[in-house]
């Protein structure tokens, strides 16, 4: 992973009589459909003792990051979890950035 690229981390726990039929599409279709994305370095998942699934999307950069999430197949790949949004019990999406510092101004009277 490069810690100098964004990255979205989606956390998914899929209910218990849908967890092999997630794991199934996750791993079977999802993870090479979001490698398709322009600007998407990488994608990879794995699962907690718990059941929870989390899924890492890493971009090429920062300036790729925009376009790559406005792309058509972003909206394609985003489109095919509606599929299974009554087969949840909870998804989260966090984005992963680099802080870039800022310059600070000082104004003195």
């Amino acid at each position: 992973m490069n810690s100098e690229a964004p990255m979205l981390v989606m956390r998914a726990d899929p209910k218990p009589e849908s967890r092999p039929g997630f794991r199934a599409w996750l791993l079977g279709s999802h993870l090479a459909e979001a490698r398709k994305i322009p600007g998407m370095r990488d994608v990879t998942a794995g699962v907690s003792p718990g059941g929870t699934w989390y899924v890492f999307y890493e971009f090429s950069s920062t300036e790729t990051f925009e376009q790559a999430l406005s792309s058509p197949e972003a909206a394609y790949t985003r489109g095919t979890w509606e599929r299974w949004d009554d087969e949840l019990e909870g998804r989260t999406i966090e984005v992963w950035a680099p802080l870039v510092a800022s310059p600070i101004q000082v104004r003195q009277n």
